[in-house]
């Protein structure tokens, strides 16, 4: 009993004097408490829904150098041993492995450990779902208990490492009801094996105990006697209400009419009067400055739009951001609103083309037509590839384009169902005078490679040019020669000075 105890000599100081005793090792502490077979059956007893799964340690080797104590998370228990869920780390599988290569195959002996790796959706300690994380679901012996002992709230010992369940840094724990579907599924597949028909069947295959005989012994004739006429007495009182039913006949046709009339469902339609714009809405009386304090709190001035103090504005824009935060239930949602729009049976890879090219107005909007595009193959490929983040911001970026054509190249709407945060443009740079006519992403083979396409499509373009007819010559020679062969114009006579005659001198006026 006193085995986890170490004797020490404490100094009281309100008594200033020496105390000799023993006190838990801090070792024997941080391992925890023992565990036994009926302690783990007890563990499982308490389980109840919402309520995490009991938490053990893992004990490592006895190196001092190496010390390590691992979380693990107790799951099921069987006739001769019982299921943990683990942190799929080296240090585990090792260990696993080490005690397997000595288990005892007699009986009553340690079975080798068989494990698996699976996926779990797992929480922190606050209760805030994160996603799956990797685990190893362990089956072993009950001689393997002495490896592990029962969580407890002392500190943990300096010397020896805890590996935890982590997800990004932070140590997570598996969530009850995903932990045990996937042990489930695992029995499931095992149920060929006698050790995992344990868990099936929850108990031990054992002969059932044949039924001894029992004697009754002789019988009391008056017992008998009493119940015999017990019982003639009960029949006999059945036949004489059948009697009695019988010479009082049937029941009266209107009796109980209103309680036998058939139920109208009990609707309320105090405001049905309202809605359908019958009535009026009877507003209590209060008193006036009551009245314009609430119409102001309600609903802003229309010459001062946006000034109203109302949350509800802010509350909604929160709720949108937070769809976010599960990506593929917005992707799946996305899709199936094209598909529904497109008339299709099925989602195909191109549903997003077709849908971009069909129903999305951006004919007179050529950058919009570019990035929807763009967006659009980019959903396409993920698709097939079955990359659902990629699929998702393609489809994030679909919702936010659409919106642009729609509202004719304004981007105020678009860009706030993105749901990105504002782009500050203080740290934006304007466009400076660079001997470099292209991008710094750019590769300079990239852009020669476009160049010398364009040079060639428009060589192309201007040969098929349809102003020349078949018959016309080509104009390709010399000049030199063309200005030598071509008639010369004639020349325009001498143009004829006006006569003076007809218009009226000085002298002729004197």
């Amino acid at each position: 009993p006193l085995r986890n105890f170490e004797p020490r000599i404490r100094f009281a100081r309100r008594s200033r004097s020496l105390l000799l005793g023993c006190w838990p090792d801090m070792a024997g502490r941080a391992a925890g408490t023992e565990l036994s077979q009926e302690g783990v059956r007890a563990l499982l007893a308490q389980d109840a829904p919402g309520k995490p799964l009991p938490l053990l340690y893992l004990i490592g080797p006895d190196d001092d150098a190496a010390a390590w104590r691992a979380t693990a998370f107790l799951l099921k228990c069987r006739a001769g041993g019982f299921m943990v869920a683990a942190s799929f780390l080296e240090e585990v599988v090792n260990f696993f492995t080490a005690i397997s290569e000595e288990a005892d195959v007699s009986e009553g002996g340690a079975l080798p450990v068989v494990w698996k790796e699976v996926a779990v959706s797992c929480e922190t300690s606050r209760r805030r779902r994160v996603r799956e994380v990797p685990l190893l679901l362990a089956d072993l012996s009950w001689p393997h208990l002495v490896h592990f002992r029962r969580a407890t709230a002392s500190r943990a010992s300096s010397g020896g490492t805890l590996l935890a369940i982590t997800h990004e840094g932070n140590a997570v724990k598996p969530m009850p009801g995903p932990a045990r579907d996937a042990a489930d599924e695992w029995v499931t597949e095992q149920l060929s094996d006698a050790t995992f028909l344990e868990y099936a069947t929850a108990e031990e295959l054992l002969e059932e105990p044949q039924d001894e005989d029992v004697d009754l012994g002789d019988n009391d004739p008056d017992l008998v006697a009493a119940l015999r006429a017990r019982v003639a007495q009960l029949e006999a009182a059945q036949t004489d209400w059948q009697k009695l039913r019988a010479a009082a006949g049937a029941p009266p046709a209107c009796l109980a009419g209103h309680e036998r009339a058939p139920r109208t469902s009990a609707t309320d339609a105090g405001l049905l009067e309202e809605e359908l714009g019958a009535g009026e809405l009877q507003v209590p009386a209060t008193s006036e400055s009551a009245t314009r304090l609430r119409a102001a709190l309600s609903t802003p001035n229309a010459g001062d739009s946006g000034t109203g103090s109302s949350c509800k504005g802010m509350a909604a824009r929160d709720a949108f951001l937070r769809i976010f935060e599960h990506m593929d239930d917005f992707a799946d949602g996305v899709a199936r609103r094209a598909q529904l729009e497109l008339g299709l049976s099925t989602q195909e890879p191109g549903m997003m083309r077709q849908y971009t090219e069909r129903k999305i107005p951006m004919k007179d909007l050529k950058t919009v037509q570019i990035f929807a595009f763009f967006l659009a193959f980019q959903w396409e490929e993920c698709r097939r590839q079955g990359n659902r983040l990629g699929e998702a911001w393609a489809a994030r970026g679909l919702v936010m384009a659409e919106q642009f054509a729609i509202d004719q190249g304004r981007t105020q709407l678009g860009f706030l169902l993105s749901g990105l945060p504002d782009i500050d443009v203080s740290h934006l740079s304007s466009r400076r005078t660079d001997l470099r006519p292209f991008g710094k992403l750019c590769a300079a083979p990239w852009m020669a490679a476009q160049i010398a396409f364009l040079k060639d499509v428009d060589y192309l373009e201007n040969r098929m040019k349809p102003g020349r007819s078949a018959n016309q010559p080509d104009k390709t020679g010399d000049k030199a020669d063309d200005q030598e062969e071509a008639p010369k114009p004639p020349r325009r006579p001498p143009r004829r000075p006006k006569a003076l005659a007809d218009k009226p001198t000085d002298k002729a006026e004197k």
